[in-house]
Parts: C-alpha cells; structure tokens; sequence
C-alpha cells in the first residue's frame, strides 16, 4: 500500500471540492510512473480516479492513465464507469430529454413536434439548482474523469454505452455558468473526444458504428451552431475565443463523422457550415475590431480551405468579398500587420487550391487586393519586408496559372508606390 496514494484518495473522499496543491498532484503522477504493473487493490484504483479527476489540468496525468488504460482498458473503464456514473448530473435537461433510454435521439411525433412543451423550463426538471448541487458534490471533477473513459473508450463498446455518455455529455452542455469557469465548454470537449474515439480504427476494422443512424448529430449540431453566435459585443472576446477553440474543431469532427467516410458529403457540409457561419455571419461581425478572433478565424478559415481542396472554388467569390470588404479596404488595416499577412496568406491558399479556371476569372479582385495592400502599406510607412514578399510571390503565383497582367502593368508602373511591386 502506497502511503502518498493512499493519502491522496482519503483528501479528495474528504473534501469534494478540494484541488491538490500542484507538488502533491506531481508526486502522485511519479508514483503512479514507477508502478509497471496494474494493482487490483481498492487504494490503487481509487487514486487512479483521483488522478482523473485532475486529466483536464495536467497533460502529464493524460499520459499516465492513457498508459494504464492503454494495458488493462477492457479491466479499468467498466470501474472508471461505475466511479463515474454516481457523479454525473442528475436532471432530465432541455437537450437530454430529446433522448431515447438507448441515448438515442427520440423520434418525434406528429402530436408533439409542433406543439408546446409545457416540461422545459421548470424548476423540477431543468433548474439551476440541480447543476448548483451537482457542483457542490463534486460533479466537476468527474469531467476529468469522463474525458479519460471517453477518450479510451474502444469503438465496439461506444454504443453499449450511449444510453449514459449522450445524457451526460447533454447535461453538462446544458450547464449554462460562464466565465473562466464555463462548464458547458466542458461538455463541447467530452463530445469532442467521443467523436474522436468514433473516427479511430480499430483492430483489424471489424467494428463499426454508424453515429448517423443514432440521429444525435441533429441533437448536437443546431447546441454548436448556436454557441459560434455568442460574438462581441454579447459576450466577452476572450469568452468567444474560448468557445471557438474548442466549438468549431468539435463541429469540424461531427461533420466528418456524419459523414461516415463519404469525403465528398463531408466537403459539402463543412464548406456549408464555412460560408454561413464564417463568411457571412463570423468575420462580418468582428471585422477588426477584435485582433485576436481576426487572427484565429482567418487561421482557421486557411484551414478549412486546405481541407475543401479544389471545392473552395464553390466559395471563392465570397470569400474574396469577404476579405475585401473588412481587411483589405479597411482603413486601419496597416495598424495590424499580422492581420493583413494571414489575409494575404489565404489568398495564397486559395491560389493553389481551387480551380486554376476560376482563379482567372477572378485575376482582377485578386490583383486588386494586392494593389490595395502594396500601395496602402508604401504610402503610410507599414511595407514590412514580408508584406512586400508576399504581395510580389503572389503576382508570380497569378502569371503561373495563366493570369495576363501585361497591358496593366505598363500602366500600373506610372504610379510611383507601385514601382517596386512589378520589380523582377
């Protein structure tokens, strides 16, 4: 019996709310690291929950019981469940009650569908005080240990287990505590992670799970859109860069996987979701009045455009308006270097992505960004060396795909902030 271990346990029994001082944390994390073996006895299970607990805090717990599990899964997880299930909320929530008893979604009846659902909003089944209880019991900590069983969880035992992990991922969404705090983004991980155990293989591909076939991504889907509205000035900029670090990554992964395999349905939908949520609702809202998102949803939108391939061609008109309208032309643009390089960039992106054909066709709104961003900087002072590299490489970039510029560059080289720009 490990004394350290033991102690450990007998503090978090004693204290629900109780978070370990950082050096305790580590050294329980060290005693686990020289154990090669899996212990059956209670005082070692029981601090590789506590650990658990603390998975979220500490990527270096993440890597001990990964080990553990990784071993002895098909011994651990059913008790990691049977630790668990006691602390999830217990409350038939506004998501969670769309759910069959399988933690499938309810088939919704003609009677019901249209009609008014005198259930929602009362205190008995769906109030704050039933997730302020929840906390003061502890319930926070069993995230931790939810992410761990989720993220371990093989994929011929995900649907044996819905009927608890749909409910309490749903409930945990439900949560709606904001602040440094936000629970509800915690449920947003642990679907996350789920949809990751869904995508892994398997041995020898023998099992399959058809997370289409459970309706649940109609359940999840419309709770992630309607978080990537929370936008400034409704909420905080740091509350939305919260929420889209882990939001829009998890409603990348629903996509693909209700998909399932089909790379052309899921283009479809994640273009979909590109231009409606971030196109012409995300970056229109923010525009530059918010640096950081700028900068992480123009990255993000590089991304998208990488994954769509030759099918941001769909897109292409939009997404040159788009960037046009609130970067190019805005008139504080010089004042966020990054901002411009990353706008630059995309349009580089887009270059080697989409259709050579349709990048001709769109040669002078590409041009004119360049134009645009070459004679601002030149003319207030803010032509950084990068800046100017990129502008000439993507002129270069054009004339490789067929754009003819020569009959305007003879006239364009009379304007004297533009002489350098067409400098071989």
């Amino acid at each position: 019996m490990n004394k350290t271990i033991l102690a450990f346990s007998q503090a978090l029994e004693n204290d629900k709310l109780k978070v370990p001082e950082d050096e305790l944390l580590q050294e329980v994390i060290d005693q686990y690291r020289n154990y090669t073996n899996l212990n059956k006895e209670e005082w070692f299970v029981d601090g590789l929950v506590g650990l658990c607990y603390f998975a979220l805090q500490k990527r270096e717990i993440i890597n001990v019981v990964d080990a553990y599990l990784e071993q002895n899964g098909d011994e651990l997880i059913p008790i990691l469940i049977s630790k668990l299930k006691p602390m999830l909320v217990k409350a038939d929530g506004v998501s969670s009650g769309n759910l069959t008893a399988s933690g499938r979604r309810k088939i919704e009846s003609s009677s019901t569908k249209y009609g008014l659902q005198p259930r929602l909003g009362f205190e008995e089944t769906f109030g704050e005080s039933k997730w302020e209880e929840w906390r003061l019991n502890g319930g926070i900590r069993g995230i931790g240990l939810f992410y761990m069983i989720v993220r371990n969880l093989k994929k011929r035992d995900i649907s044996t287990n819905l009927p608890w992990i749909s409910p309490g991922i749903l409930n945990i969404i439900d949560d709606t505590t904001v602040g440094a705090d936000n629970v509800r983004l915690y449920g947003i991980l642990l679907l996350q992670e789920l949809l990751r155990s869904i995508l892994k293989s398997d041995e020898n591909n023998k099992y399959t799970f058809s997370f289409k076939d459970t309706g649940l991504h109609q359940i999840y889907e419309p709770i992630l859109t309607g978080l990537l509205y929370h936008l400034p000035p409704s909420s905080t900029a740091e509350e939305t860069l919260r929420i889209w670090e882990v939001t829009y990554p998890t409603l990348q992964l629903l996509l693909e996987v209700e998909a399932f395999g089909n790379t052309d349905e899921y283009r479809t939908k994640l273009g979909q979701m590109f231009s409606e949520t971030i196109l012409q609702l995300t970056i229109p809202r923010i525009g530059l009045e918010h640096v950081a998102l700028a900068q992480w949803i123009l990255s993000y939108c590089e991304r998208i455009i990488s994954i769509l391939e030759q099918d941001s061609t769909i897109y292409l008109q939009r997404i040159l308006y788009v960037l046009g309208e609130y970067y190019f032309r805005n008139p504080f643009i010089t004042l966020n270097v990054e901002v411009l390089e990353q706008s630059l960039h995309i349009l580089e992106t887009l270059c080697h992505q989409a259709l050579p054909e349709s990048i001709r066709n769109q040669q002078y709104d590409i041009l004119a960004c360049i134009l645009l961003t070459y004679e601002k900087c030149s003319t207030e002072g803010a032509l950084t060396p990068n800046i100017s590299s990129k502008c000439k490489k993507l002129l270069k970039l054009l004339e490789s795909l067929g754009c003819d510029f020569q009959n305007d560059i003879a006239h364009l080289r009379k304007r004297k902030s533009l002489i350098d720009l067409f400098q071989q």
